[in-house]
C-alpha cells in the first residue's frame, strides 16, 4: 500500500465510506437510519467535515457538527442565506454561539 492510500485509510470512516444515504428521514431516530449513519459518520471524522445542507434544525445532528469543532476538526457548512438566517434553524444559531461562523 502506498503512503498515500495509508493517509486515506487513516482518515475514513471505514464502514461508512461508500455509504449512500436517502433524506429526508422518516424516523431520524431509528438505529440505522440515514440520520443515525450521518451522526456516526461525524462522530468518526478525525479532520474536517464538509457538508452542504438545507436545513440543519435535528439536534443531535447540530450538537455533533458543534462537538467536533470544539475538538478542533475543520468544520465548513454550506447552506443558503435564508436558511442561514431563519429564526426556526436550530444549527446556525449553536454554531453562531460556539465559533466563528462566516456568511459569504
Amino acid at each position: 500500500m502506498s503512503a498515500s492510500m495509508a493517509k486515506i485509510n487513516l482518515r475514513k470512516p471505514v464502514q461508512l465510506w461508500n455509504t449512500v444515504l436517502f433524506f429526508p428521514d422518516p424516523n431520524p431516530e431509528a438505529e440505522g437510519s440515514p440520520t443515525q449513519h450521518l451522526i456516526q459518520y461525524f462522530r468518526e471524522a478525525k479532520v474536517r467535515i464538509q457538508i452542504c445542507m438545507y436545513l440543519a434544525s435535528y439536534q443531535p445532528l447540530t450538537d455533533i457538527i458543534a462537538e467536533k469543532y470544539a475538538d478542533g476538526l475543520l468544520v465548513q457548512v454550506i447552506t443558503d442565506y435564508d436558511t442561514y438566517t431563519a429564526h426556526n434553524n436550530w444549527g446556525p444559531k449553536q454554531w453562531k454561539r460556539i465559533g466563528k461562523l462566516t456568511q459569504l
